[in-house]
């Protein structure tokens, strides 16, 4: 596994991919939103009007953004077919991220139980010449470093 050499070999931020079963090279470029929060009670001291905040131990996945530019492959209507498929009968699946360095794997997350819920066109502005970039918004329950 390619580690870098601190401080002058840090990680970037490109050099992944994501595996979807069914696609062969879905070419996702953007993939924001990928962590998880604590969710909390707060008790407030009526003496001090302190507010206090205690962990409830429920961890929350938060949802997922990624684009995708239409690039007439099979894999455009093998997506649109597993989009579908989530938003009208709650298909879950599981997927994988995979990050290199250097071209070198350095490490994978799971992504299980992985929906995607919305599904969006780009501006259809008739003087446009920028890429049909798609942008899709996904759930998962929970993730961990493989």
């Amino acid at each position: 596994m390619a580690r870098p050499r601190k401080p002058s070999d840090l990680f970037v931020a490109n050099g992944w991919w994501l595996e979807i079963p069914g696609l062969v090279s879905p070419h996702f470029e953007t993939l924001d939103g990928l962590g998880i929060e604590s969710a909390d009670v707060m008790i407030v001291d009526a003496g001090t009007n302190v507010e206090f905040k205690f962990p409830t131990q429920i961890a929350r996945y938060t949802e997922l953004s990624l684009t995708r530019t239409l690039d007439g492959s099979s894999d455009d209507a093998v997506l649109e077919d597993i989009v579908q498929r989530c938003i009208h009968q709650g298909y879950k699946f599981d997927a994988t991220v995979v990050k290199t360095h250097w071209s070198q794997e350095i490490f994978r997350l799971a992504l299980v139980g992985m929906r995607f819920k919305t599904i969006a066109e780009p501006s259809l502005d008739v003087n446009g010449e920028e890429k049909y970039t798609m942008n899709l918004t996904a759930t998962i329950d929970y993730y961990y470093k493989i």
